[in-house]
């Protein structure tokens, strides 16, 4: 159906990058659902005049010619698609729908034929769906179909070329971080991490580094001027007045336990939310194994990050078929890690060393 926000939000984007050929098809569709031809037709050309080639661009060019009545150029609109896309299903139901409208005697009956198992019943689910909700008087915007980009033309070209710019990201990054533009804020992350880490570098080396101790049950740390292996004041409390031997083992033991417990908790935790940081915050694993795993988990929340955020400047239908895909894969990845967590949780009891 329509909405006002996202068409409103289509406009502002058009008047921010009026390059970006997708605000322009998003601001003709919403024109179409209000049956506003003029405003349509005229988006979806300077659309087309931005990338004359594109085959969703195209065949919705058609699709608005059909709704304004213009059969000749919505057929000729599908007949370039298939020039370029002979396999072309929507493109080719659009044009049988064309024929059909003039009562041509000439309808391809036969493009069904052409077409793949799942093609053609994704086509009798579209009809079969019009038939029992709208009988045998299918509104306008539902006699032809709608088109989709494919998973490697999303991939390979509009996600290459419509990840925004410097331009759109300034807009949209507007007076965050004291004022300061994106590429300065990114200049100052930059010096500060360089600064703080070889602060670190030097601190880390200097003479007047203090030793920090740490409780040798717990592991919590203790004043840095006392001597190391002294317990925390908790664990002292816990066994000052114990004298049985065998007592005091046990709950040292229980401490132990407990500390081992929880650092793998923690250790599981971080890697469920973020693969890889419990791996280097546990040591268990060698650096060189987790890193890699850290950097593909970084890059598989950063692309979410992105689809998730590509409806918010554009309608569903930019990247529907990835994002109904993407939450399940990520669920998926995650999920090997809450098994790998389950498992190592459930595994015994370790021989735990102070």
């Amino acid at each position: 159906g329509y909405q006002s926000d996202l068409h409103q939000l289509a406009l502002k984007k058009i008047i921010v990058d009026p390059s970006d050929e997708l605000a322009h098809l998003a601001a003709a569709l919403f024109a179409a659902k209000q049956n506003d031809t003029a405003s349509a037709r005229l988006n979806i050309r300077k659309a087309l005049d931005i990338r004359s080639d594109d085959r969703v661009l195209l065949t919705w060019a058609g699709n608005i010619e059909y709704l304004a009545g213009d059969n000749n150029a919505a057929a000729a609109c599908y007949q370039q698609v298939l020039s370029g896309y002979p396999d072309d299903m929507v493109a080719r139901f659009n044009l049988a729908q064309c024929y059909a409208r003039n009562s041509d005697t000439t309808i391809d009956l036969d493009f069904m034929k052409m077409l793949k198992k799942n093609e053609q019943i994704e086509i009798n689910d579209f009809i079969n769906a019009n038939n029992v909700y709208f009988s045998s008087t299918w509104p306008l915007l539902r006699q032809v179909m709608n088109p989709e980009y494919r998973t490697r033309e999303f991939w390979f070209k509009k996600l290459r070329t419509n990840s925004g710019s410097w331009k759109t990201t300034r807009h949209l990054w507007g007076p965050s971080f004291l004022g300061a533009g994106p590429l300065l804020s990114l200049y100052i992350f930059l010096a500060l991490f360089i600064a703080l880490l070889i602060w670190g570098m030097i601190g880390k080396g200097g003479k007047n580094e203090r030793e920090v101790a740490a409780c040798r049950l717990c592991g919590q740390a203790v004043c840095a001027t006392c001597r190391k292996g002294e317990l925390c004041p908790s664990c002292a409390q816990a066994t000052q007045y114990i004298r049985n031997v065998k007592t005091l083992a046990a709950i040292q033991s229980k401490i132990m336990r407990y500390r081992h417990l929880f650092k793998r908790l923690r250790e599981q935790l971080l890697d469920i939310v973020l693969p890889g940081t419990g791996m280097i915050y546990g040591g268990s694993i060698s650096f060189l194994v987790a890193l890699p795993v850290l950097v593909l988990s970084a890059a598989i929340y950063a692309a979410f990050f992105l689809l998730s955020g590509l409806h918010l400047g554009y309608p569903h239908w930019v990247a529907y078929g990835i994002m109904e895909k993407y939450p399940f894969f990520l669920f998926f990845y995650n999920g090997i890690f809450i098994i790998r967590a389950i498992f190592s949780l459930s595994r015994g009891k370790d021989k735990v060393i102070a």
